[in-house]
């Protein structure tokens, strides 16, 4: 008779750590590829009939990443986000 390998707790917290990586890397936050890069600080009335989201360094986000910025539905407000910098 064939005996079946039971995984060790080693294994089984090495895969539950190779999991949560790759989670927290598909959930990073990447730039939009439609995303255009601006030069001076979008408004609500710039954003006003752009189907895609702008970037533009406003200084305030993290190293490596830039904001974007969208509309918000139809309620004339931004949407602001710190999302990764385009290669």
């Amino acid at each position: 008779m064939k005996s079946i390998r039971r995984p060790t707790l080693v294994t089984a917290c090495a895969t539950v750590v190779l999991c949560l990586n790759a989670l927290q890397i598909a959930m990073a936050a990447p730039a939009n590829p439609r995303a255009e890069m601006v030069k001076s600080k979008p408004t609500v009335d710039s954003l006003t009939g752009l189907k895609h989201p702008v970037l533009y360094d406003d200084g305030k986000c993290p190293k490596g990443q830039i904001a974007q910025f969208s509309k918000k539905g139809g309620q004339g407000q931004m949407r602001r986000a710190c999302v990764d910098k385009p290669n």
